[in-house]
């Protein structure tokens, strides 16, 4: 009697099946790194979407002519000023960034105004972060016209509402007393910190009035 095999057939994996393997594992281990760089960084990441937890303006309490101010949670500042007259700041609106410092609250925003050749993105470049701003001319000639990063502290809580809905390309004249530094203290009279900018403008903003259009 004869036996017959059954002949058996080896079949290679093909080039697609592997590769489509290879980007399921590339995949998979891309999450897994960006799931645990999420919880190292949880409390930062929370701390940046969240608002700083104070929002109304009316609730602030002020003391000894703006110079002392505290919140319904506690905190509480001691505001020095740079001079005793006010500020006026008057131009375009480039920027308007919110501020989320954890201490200092009362800090609401970043708004970039520019005036004169300032306002002119052919001119200068211009570009804020960080409560930080740079600029960068582009051209040879001689330029004109001013550039003043305000951070905000809002007088009362319209003036609050009145920051907030500043757009770019609005036409602005901001009035204020500049800020020297503010030192922070959480409520149990721990110190926080002190705010002072370098060649900012840090201001307790007073009035906020937005200009028709200029047509050129």
């Amino acid at each position: 009697m004869t036996l017959s095999e059954t002949p058996t057939t080896q079949t290679e994996a093909s080039p697609n099946k592997n590769r489509t393997t290879t980007l399921l594992i590339g995949i998979v281990a891309f999450l897994a790194l960006l799931l645990i760089l999420v919880l190292a960084n949880a409390t930062n990441i929370q701390s940046f979407f969240t608002p700083s937890g104070f929002s109304d303006f009316s609730t602030m309490q002020v003391e000894d002519g703006f110079h002392k101010v505290s919140i319904p949670n506690g905190n509480h500042w001691e505001i020095s000023y740079e001079t005793s007259h006010e500020a006026i700041f008057q131009g375009l609106v480039k920027y308007n960034y919110a501020i989320r410092e954890k201490g200092f609250e009362i800090l609401t925003q970043d708004i970039l105004v520019t005036s004169g050749d300032f306002s002119d993105p052919q001119l200068v470049y211009t570009k804020v972060a960080d409560h930080h701003f740079v600029y960068r001319f582009r051209t040879t000639q001689a330029v004109v016209g001013t550039i003043n990063l305000l951070h905000t502290v809002p007088v009362d809580e319209e003036v609050h509402q009145q920051l907030l809905q500043l757009k770019p390309g609005d036409l602005v004249v901001i009035k204020g007393w500049e800020i020297y530094n503010l030192k922070g203290y959480d409520a149990e009279g721990n110190f926080v910190g002190v705010w002072q900018d370098a060649g900012c403008n840090t201001t307790l903003i007073t009035q906020v009035v937005v200009l028709p259009p200029q047509n050129n």
